[in-house]
């Protein structure tokens, strides 16, 4: 089985940047994805049935703060990673390099839509850099739907991790821990934090499998759940959307860390 190339977003995706861009947190669950990712049963497999996983992360932003936030969430497992590319990865023009003005993005775009959206992720450039890899291998992690345009079936759009999304998960880990006492018997039932991370275990867990990814997703390969022998004709992108996918994929990867011997902790910081 081929070895599957796993392209990372940051910001959105796997974490939430502060404003000021000197603080990250990381999506709930995200220490048990990387524990993944690097297992040496997943990176590099005895088996011949799944696939082993190359991962780069590919960022819009700046180098220094792509820099950062790679150290800051991936510490020691930095070093993993096949690659680490930033915004001067895009071949943008010096302009497009600068941060555009929502007014200035929306001119530009009425003569060609895709300078609107200018950090448009072209897989290609990918496959250039890594050649054993290519649309049968590969697997973008997104949260965004325009940065994908490009190659649409080898994407899996997440829902974007907001300071909305990170303010409830730090208000639901106080009350759980509120709500235990040391005398309790029985732990309290895990609050429902975001389980994207732990979806996408499942998916990857899946995907291993696959001799060619690009079909898998156009075929509709994440909206199938067990005991199905096909989808719906629907986007990839709005595969989340369905509870019971989701919930689905949760299960795969819960499953997939416990054999494993993964520990599956939220880890919500809450500073």
């Amino acid at each position: 089985m081929h070895r599957k190339l796993v392209v990372l977003d940051l910001n959105g995706s796997l974490l939430l940047r502060s404003k000021a861009g000197r603080q990250v947190w990381a999506r709930p669950y995200f220490k048990s994805f990387l524990c993944y990712l690097f297992h040496p049963s997943v990176a590099t497999p005895c088996q011949d049935s799944k696939g082993g996983l190359d991962v780069i992360v590919w960022s819009s932003a700046q180098p220094h703060s792509v820099n950062f936030m790679v150290e800051s969430i991936f510490g020691e497992h930095a070093k993993d990673l096949v690659g680490v590319w930033d915004r001067s990865h895009f071949g943008l023009t010096r302009f497009q390099y600068g941060q555009l003005s929502s007014a200035l993005a929306n001119l530009l775009s009425e003569k060609n839509p895709e300078n609107k959206y200018p950090t448009i992720k072209n897989l290609v450039k990918v496959w250039k850099a890594f050649p054993r890899h290519s649309s049968q291998t590969t697997v973008l992690l997104d949260d965004s739907v325009a940065k994908a345009q490009r190659q649409p079936n080898n994407h899996i759009c997440l829902v974007e991790y907001t300071s909305k999304e990170r303010a409830l998960d730090v208000k639901l880990h106080r009350e759980n821990v509120a709500a235990t006492t040391p005398t309790m018997e029985e732990p309290i039932p895990e609050p429902p934090f975001d389980s994207f991370m732990l979806a996408v275990v499942g998916i990857l867990e899946e995907i291993r499998e696959k001799n060619d990814v690009a079909a898998w997703l156009r075929s509709g390969g994440l909206r199938r759940t067990a005991g199905q022998a096909s989808a719906p004709p629907q986007p990839n992108a709005i595969w989340f959307e369905d509870p019971g996918v989701l919930q689905y994929w949760v299960g795969r990867g819960r499953t997939a860390l416990q054999a494993l011997q993964i520990p599956i902790e939220a880890g919500v910081a809450t500073r």
